[in-house]
């Protein structure tokens, strides 16, 4: 398994999580994102959302969290379907 700073990763977290937010203006219509780049790549922002997890996961692996963050993610995940935010079928 490749190894990886944690400093590294929090720069690559706060990098995606810029991406992310140009992204969401882009959605929502802030600024002049529609004229300057056309329609929102939804594909793109799709994978931008989940480049966020290569920087917790290496994070998780580096302070052998992995048991502790995969527990925390079931949960999470659980509650997500409660209160609707991910459909019960995925």
């Amino acid at each position: 398994m490749p190894s990886i700073n944690s400093y590294y990763a929090i720069s690559a977290l706060s990098e995606g999580l810029g991406k992310t937010a140009r992204h969401i203006n882009h959605a929502e219509g802030m600024g002049r994102k529609q004229e300057k780049y056309g329609e929102l790549d939804y594909t793109l922002f799709a994978q931008t959302l989940t480049s966020l997890l290569y920087p917790v996961a290496a994070i998780t692996r580096s302070y052998h969290l992995e048991d502790d963050v995969q527990h925390a993610f079931h949960h999470s995940y659980q509650r997500m379907t409660e209160l609707g935010f991910i459909s019960s079928s995925m």
